[in-house]
């Protein structure tokens, strides 16, 4: 990449931070404080289903900011990640 793209890429990239955090408030540091309730001494071989956990808190959190007509594709979403928990699980 030619540096000079990077005056172009960065305001971009700074203002779809901005919107994801007006969207989704203080997601990332909530949703580290539930996983570390939920798995207070690790994820010792919980992974595959902690990585699920964080998807689908990330969603519900998204759902609750997300305009009406985007909430039912989220939902989606939701099912999607707890299915494959369900999948991983057998």
């Amino acid at each position: 990449m030619d540096t000079s793209q990077l005056d172009v890429i960065a305001p971009q990239l700074v203002e779809s931070i901005k919107v994801s955090m007006r969207q989704n408030g203080n997601a990332a540091v909530e949703t580290t404080q539930i996983i570390k309730k939920i798995y207070p001494s690790g994820f010792m071989g919980k992974e595959q289903d902690a990585l699920s956990m964080v998807k689908i808190i990330d969603t519900m959190f998204q759902i609750a900011n997300a305009p009406t007509e985007k909430v039912g594709d989220l939902w989606k979403a939701l099912s999607a990640y707890a299915l494959n928990g369900l999948r991983t699980s057998v």
